[in-house]
């Protein structure tokens, strides 16, 4: 997975620093900034950064030069001027008449031309001495930890500039700077995420970025012995997956966020949903342990089920796991939400009102149930034939409406917190004042 629009953007990076006969055409007097470039250079400076919408406080300048260019059949005059700016990176303009400036960053032209020389644009200020400063800037602007060690200008298009940093820490990020350029942050992505677009770092291996990880596996379970490991994706919203494989050929994916901090631990089971699940270990065999494991603990919670299938809901309560359970010896599947020490299973049209819906079962399943629970209360008519969760109250009181197959009005039902059978039953008219009241048809008749 990548970060929405980089993919198009990473296709379309150009190869080289900057234009190369802008390079060669740029005429500088050499040496260090003379007044007269330092003169030139701020008269010409504001314009040029309005004219590029640049977000630069103008703190330096110099003109470097200027040369000449062929287009076509005309000749074009292009003037050269290097700015510093208080709050970040700065810039060469290569400015054409009646043309808006194009715009590099320090890092840009710090590169060699082909001959092995310096660039004829490289920065010259004082204050631009250190041209991945501004890039250590965007990368802090991102909330990204990483400390520039060294750093690269990959090349940029229309839209885009792509920079690679090594950090201090022994691993890479690249850097997307959205073109035109504004203060917003940029977007860093690790190496590894680099690479799963298709492309490589230089200024890191692979090895090296992925060795922070190993950590992560101690965190998720101390006495894996990781046998092998790997990266498996970069989420929309940072986070970084790997998957990894113990010595006695268990396995389980780790979250990380953009920090490499250590967020959880999904086990192989549970893992399909993240680019395709594990791959290093039998996650099959993960699977059916895990639906093992679920049937033993629904049946200690009073619920007999030969779980066949389960899906983890991605939110549950505190210290606790949501799972939808299907089962292979009964037509009502269920929602379990297991604890450390107890679990409470809720059919397919009561688990609605703890938020989880069923995808395996069919409502409908749950029916016979609640016409049980009916019967329970002294509602010996209604066979139900329809249901809705009304919603649950301020107390966690939950409030279940049901139809009957008679077409005489049904009934709501109601439910402690956290319980699987009703404790009373209202007619639809003692209910109007519930959450609107009954609305499924049959129940608002006259």
């Amino acid at each position: 997975m990548r970060p929405i629009g980089i993919g198009l953007a990473v296709a379309l990076i150009a190869a080289a620093a900057i234009p190369a006969s802008l390079s060669l055409a740029a005429k500088s007097s050499g040496g260090g900034v003379s007044d007269q470039q330092h003169k030139q250079g701020m008269e010409a400076a504001p314009a040029l950064i309005q004219a590029a919408s640049l977000p630069c406080t103008l703190s330096d300048a110099r003109f470097i030069g200027q040369g000449k260019t062929k287009e076509g059949d005309k000749e074009v005059v292009s003037k050269f001027v290097e700015v510093a700016c208080s709050e970040g990176p700065g810039y060469v303009f290569a400015a054409k008449d009646g043309a808006t400036p194009d715009v590099y960053d320090c890092l840009a032209t710090s590169g060699k031309d082909a001959s092995g020389k310096d660039n004829t644009l490289k920065c010259a200020l004082p204050a631009n001495a250190n041209p991945s400063a501004g890039l250590q800037s965007g990368i802090t602007k991102a909330g990204n930890p990483c400390q520039v060690a060294d750093a690269k200008y990959i090349g940029q298009n229309k839209t885009a500039a792509f920079y690679e940093a090594k950090c201090s820490s022994g691993t890479g990020v690249v850097v997307l700077q959205n073109l035109p350029r504004t203060a917003a942050a940029p977007e860093v992505l690790s190496c590894l995420a680099w690479e799963g677009m298709g492309k490589t770092c230089e200024l890191t291996t692979h090895d090296a970025n992925l060795a922070p990880a190993k950590a992560l596996a101690g965190k998720a379970n101390a006495s894996c012995q990781v046998k092998d490991q790997r990266y498996v994706l970069t989420s929309k919203a940072g986070d970084d997956y790997y998957e990894f494989s113990c010595a006695d050929n268990s396995g389980f994916m780790v979250q990380a966020n953009n920090k490499g901090e250590f967020v959880k631990t999904i086990p192989c089971a549970q893992a399909d949903f993240v680019n395709g699940g594990c791959t290093l270990t039998n996650a099959r065999q993960a699977q059916t342990a895990q639906a093992s494991l679920y049937t033993k603990l629904a049946k200690k919670a009073g619920y007999d089920c030969e779980v066949s299938k389960y899906a983890v809901f991605p939110s549950a309560p505190p210290q606790s796991e949501a799972v939808e359970l299907s089962c292979g010896n009964r037509a009502d599947g269920a929602v379990g939400i297991f604890y450390a020490d107890h679990a409470s299973i809720y059919d397919c049209a009561m688990s609605q009102l703890e938020g989880y819906r069923c995808s395996f079962t069919k409502q409908d399943a749950a029916y016979p149930k609640l016409t049980t629970q009916l019967k329970a209360k002294g509602k010996n008519t209604c066979t139900v034939s329809n249901a809705r969760a009304i919603g649950t109250a301020a107390n966690g009181e939950g409030y279940l409406e049901v139809a009957c197959s008679d077409g005489l009005p049904g009934w709501v039902l109601v439910y402690p917190k956290g319980a699987a059978d009703a404790k009373e039953v209202l007619a639809c008219n003692q209910a109007s004042g519930i959450g609107g009241g009954c609305k499924l048809p049959g129940n608002t008749k006259g």
